[in-house]
């Protein structure tokens, strides 16, 4: 597993790593007809920054270290890790934690 880097490097790599990636993402936006003054009033919309601020904070209290990394009704995880590196067993472990969210669930009605 790769470690976490401090927070100040971690914020300082995405945010280079979203200013190089800007030219692409303005230029596939104006492509698909979207105009860039509406994309930055949509980004900095009371909705969108409450969705973003929600997902840092599952983020955080699921402690998501890597990607892939999935979770079944905010209960089970797996990831690369759990599937010991195999990207396609993830999906496996997936249908295994549903199964048991599923009988969990029609059990506590």
């Amino acid at each position: 597993m790769i470690p976490t880097p401090i927070p100040e490097v971690r914020a300082a790599y995405c945010a280079r790593i979203l200013v190089a990636l800007k030219p692409a993402r303005d230029a596939s936006l104006t492509k698909n007809g979207v105009a860039l003054s509406t994309y930055d009033d949509v980004k900095k919309s009371i909705a969108v920054q409450t969705k973003i601020n929600n997902a840092r904070q599952k983020t955080g209290a699921y402690k998501v270290d890597g990607v892939p990394m999935l979770f079944v009704n905010g209960k089970y995880i797996t990831s690369n890790t759990h599937a010991k590196g195999d990207t396609a067993r993830i999906m496996v472990i997936v249908d295994q934690l549903v199964d048991k969210a599923r009988k969990e669930m029609a059990g506590a009605k």
